[in-house]
């Protein structure tokens, strides 16, 4: 039986899977952002626990694992991690591995919660802009009203682009058209399917409708980005924790989150995420205590707050 599974990984893996790709996130569906695995490589997640002797947090890392690196799929790697003399945790709890279908690590491992998507919704790739049509690596639900789609369109020198996302169902009919034409446009209705130009519509026409000219609504006014919370985890810092760094932000257009720091730069232990804009900090030591800066920004100005973490 061993034999089998081992086997059924090897041939999986010989196409490239794809998986999401996150590290220290609360769970595996916090990520939207999946890389495309080499040929030898299979989906990993990865379950860490960070203690400060009071309170227990668990964070996932998720991404690509060489195969040879991993059990059979579902099977758990021996624990690893390590214990200082201060009793402050930072464990490696899980360590799985899987091929069976594309993000195949965004549930039901490492006894991370389930993923259960609103009815009728239906999960696709997401990128303003792409190069490639096959090169989004960014995720999103479109509702039950949408569908996926992909349009192809043109920068300003000409040069052909892609657009993913979600289309209102009421629309796939003039996408669809596009690709008849020999434009790689189109909607589909099943997951992660529009990612690629090798696959025609799979959404009906829509019935001719009667419009209905509604009063336009009142714009949401743009304002400048004000950081309303900073949350810092474990509150307790003690040497050989993972630490994490939220800033919390309103304004409009959304704005940006980026982490400047003061003193000795930014060492090979510090992580932030693209996705959730979150910063870890793996094994605290007191090479990490210095001045950190959260800056929010978007076109009408930015704001910032300063912090110094101290650990025990």
């Amino acid at each position: 039986i061993c034999l089998m599974i081992i086997i059924s990984f090897v041939v999986r893996s010989a196409i490239a899977i794809i998986c999401l790709d996150c590290r220290l996130i609360p769970q595996p569906y916090d990520c939207t952002t999946v890389t495309e695995c080499s040929t030898n490589e299979v989906c990993y997640i990865e379950k860490y626990e960070t203690s400060n002797g009071l309170k227990t947090w668990h964070l996932y890392n998720v991404g690509c694992k060489p195969l040879n690196s991993c059990t059979s799929s579902g099977q758990r790697l021996p624990v690893v991690g390590k214990r200082s003399a201060r009793k402050s945790i930072d464990t490696t709890k899980c360590h799985e591995c899987c091929s069976d279908k594309d993000i195949c690590n965004l549930e039901g491992h490492c006894g991370s919660a389930n993923f259960t998507k609103p009815f009728g919704s239906t999960l696709c790739y997401d990128c303003p802009l792409s190069k490639h049509a096959n090169t989004c690596n960014q995720l999103t639900l479109c509702d039950s009203d949408s569908a996926c789609s992909i349009k192809q369109t043109r920068n300003l020198l000409g040069e052909a682009r892609w657009m993913h996302g979600c289309s209102q169902k009421s629309q796939c009919t003039t996408i669809t058209n596009s690709y008849r034409q020999g434009i790689c446009s189109f909607c589909c209705d099943t997951e992660l399917c529009n990612r690629n130009c090798t696959i025609q519509s799979t959404i009906a026409p829509s019935p001719t409708t009667t419009t209905t000219t509604m009063a336009s609504t009142t714009p949401i006014p743009q304002t400048a980005p004000i950081i309303t919370q900073t949350v810092i985890l474990p509150t307790n810092i003690r040497y050989g924790n993972t630490v994490t760094i939220q800033c919390l932000a309103t304004g409009n257009p959304k704005p940006t989150i980026d982490f400047l720091v003061k003193g000795n730069g930014l060492g090979a232990n510090v992580y932030v995420d693209p996705t959730t804009h979150i910063l870890a900090i793996s094994n605290f030591s007191s090479y990490d205590e210095v001045f950190y800066r959260c800056v929010a920004s978007n076109s009408l100005g930015d704001d910032h707050k300063d912090f110094k973490l101290q650990g025990q």
